[in-house]
């Protein structure tokens, strides 16, 4: 059996093939929710949703196994590094 974590997991991807999902949101078609609070900063939710995939896909073995980690949330920005638009464009496609 594959097993996906997306990461935006209520969006057209993952409402279509998930298995575990990662929003800020509750997405009521993936067998798991993994919940990030957008009030922690990026390590702290990092943190939370290490433990919560930890506690919900770790094998009898003790190790985590998954197939594919898919990063669907965010947004789309044009331009380069020097981008003005950067920094946002970062932190709606990496810590929503």
């Amino acid at each position: 059996m594959n097993r996906v974590i997306v990461y935006g997991s209520n969006g057209a991807l993952g409402r279509s093939i998930t298995v575990f999902g990662i929003d800020i949101s509750r997405n009521e078609k993936v067998d798991h929710n993994i919940l990030v609070d957008p009030s922690m900063n990026m390590q702290g939710q990092g943190n939370s949703i290490i433990s919560q995939i930890e506690s919900t896909v770790t094998s009898e073995q003790g190790k985590l196994q998954v197939d594919s980690i898919i990063c669907v949330s965010g947004g789309w920005a044009g331009g380069d590094i020097s981008s003005k638009g950067l920094k946002f464009f970062l932190a709606s496609s990496i810590h929503p």
